[in-house]
């Protein structure tokens, strides 16, 4: 018997392919967003609602593009893995005895 194994079984779901192309995670990264910028836009004065609506496209359009140190992951999420990284510096444990074996030789 022989089995047919798909090669990409981790493949996003896409919603729309032409014009342009739009998968699952947008889709719900942008629902999120447009929710939020609808929150916040009570606070927003009347004078500022169309400058506030074009500012919120354009950095919701920023944040569903391909992030660029990692094309698998989208700049929401490279921001949100920058923010909850350890910013501590680690070191080594075994390096203090390497250098005490080196003093006494």
């Amino acid at each position: 018997m022989t089995y047919i194994i798909p090669k990409q079984l981790k493949e996003e779901m896409k919603l729309i392919d032409r014009p342009i192309r739009l998968w699952w995670k947008d889709f719900l990264a942008l629902c999120v967003l447009l929710g939020t910028f609808l929150m916040f836009k009570t606070l927003v004065h009347s004078w500022l609602i169309v400058p506030y609506w074009i500012i919120a496209s354009v950095s919701s359009l920023f944040l569903i593009q391909p992030a660029p140190g990692n094309p698998k992951k989208r700049n929401w999420e490279a921001i949100i893995l920058y923010i909850s990284k350890d910013q501590y510096t680690h070191y080594s444990i075994n390096h203090v005895p390497d250098m005490k074996v080196k003093k006494d030789a």
